[in-house]
């Protein structure tokens, strides 16, 4: 419906963001012992349960709070399914399983800790956060060896990408609205 574009289109964002400071934070930070690769995906599919349970129960006709706060607290397991349906690496898929389990931080996989280490990140860039709180962010960051001055590139690739996408957004709509025109 209409009335929830918009906060897909965030939720989307978001996730695009999160991916985008992940790969950043990888790319930066030896310490945190991911690839870069493997960190923009789990990123990218964290919270794609989300948007798949909020899509399909507006789809059913089910919406408002309660629509809300199910994909909410159930998105996890949901964006863990989709990674594992589109034969992600494992690390990625329990990263989306796990990104709201309490856990203990210095146990966390690398790119569990990365996860939490670029939630604000990506929160501050797209101005949507995550469907429910995450256990970690500031600890998280000095954990994974994030530096002001990563942080600093981190953010500076966001900024980057986000204004890609919006640059590829805005040539994909004008070429839809020069062909139905």
């Amino acid at each position: 419906p209409g009335r929830r574009e918009p906060e897909l289109e965030r939720a989307f964002l978001h996730a695009w963001m999160r991916a985008v400071a992940m790969r950043a934070a990888a790319q930066e930070t030896p310490g945190a012992r991911a690839e870069p690769r493997r960190a923009f995906l789990a990123g990218l599919f964290a919270d794609l349960g989300w948007v798949a349970l909020v899509s399909e129960l507006a789809a059913q006709g089910v919406l408002g709070g309660e629509a809300l706060r199910f994909a909410a607290d159930q998105h996890a397991s949901a964006g863990a399914w989709i990674a594992a349906e589109w034969r992600l690496p494992g690390e990625c898929v329990l990263a989306a399983a796990q990104h709201h389990a309490a856990s203990t931080l210095y146990r966390a996989d690398p790119l569990l800790v990365l996860l939490w280490a670029c939630e604000d990140i990506a929160a501050e860039t797209s101005g949507a956060r995550d469907g429910a709180p995450l256990p970690y962010g500031a600890d998280a960051a000095r954990l994974a060896g994030m530096s002001a001055g990563i942080r600093f590139d981190v953010e500076r690739a966001c900024r980057a990408a986000s204004r890609q996408l919006a640059e590829a957004l805005g040539v994909a709509s004008r070429d839809a609205a020069q062909r139905v025109a």
